[in-house]
């Protein structure tokens, strides 16, 4: 059997990383997709949580230079655990676990960077990085 999930949607938190005992990295962050939701003739824009795990180089790639409201595309495995989470309606809505195996960057927020003067916007780039746990390590 396999079995892979693939997600495409925003970062909802910055990554925290950590390390196991045995030293490798893993970082955390949270992302939601949309759906659009109709109910008769009403319709509603709706979203899913899934809580994204990334381990080895992925781990500090991701914690390095993604941030919140970041653009990405996940290539993973759903993990069996479904964590219950309180909404603002005060309802309980289902947050995945997903293991990544494949983390794209694909659009960024607008960064800045300390200056005397203040804070000024670094450009934005047409780039995008990519890590891949096929790649040599």
């Amino acid at each position: 059997m396999f079995q892979v999930i693939v997600l495409a949607g925003y970062v909802v938190n910055d990554p925290v990383m950590h390390y196991r005992p045995d030293g490798i990295p893993v970082t955390h962050f949270r992302m939601a997709t949309q759906y659009t939701a109709q109910a008769g003739m009403q319709r509603t824009m709706r979203h899913n949580y899934f809580d994204v795990q990334c381990l080895d180089r992925e781990a500090q790639v991701c914690y390095d230079h993604l941030r919140r409201n970041d653009v990405v595309f996940v290539l993973g495995i759903l993990k069996g655990n479904v964590l219950p989470k309180r909404s603002s309606e005060n309802e309980t809505m289902p947050v995945f676990q997903v293991l990544a195996k494949q983390v794209i960057f694909l659009k960024q927020r607008q960064r800045t960077r300390p200056t005397e003067d203040g804070e000024e916007a670094i450009p934005e780039t047409d780039e995008y990085v990519a890590m891949d746990e096929t790649e040599d390590r």
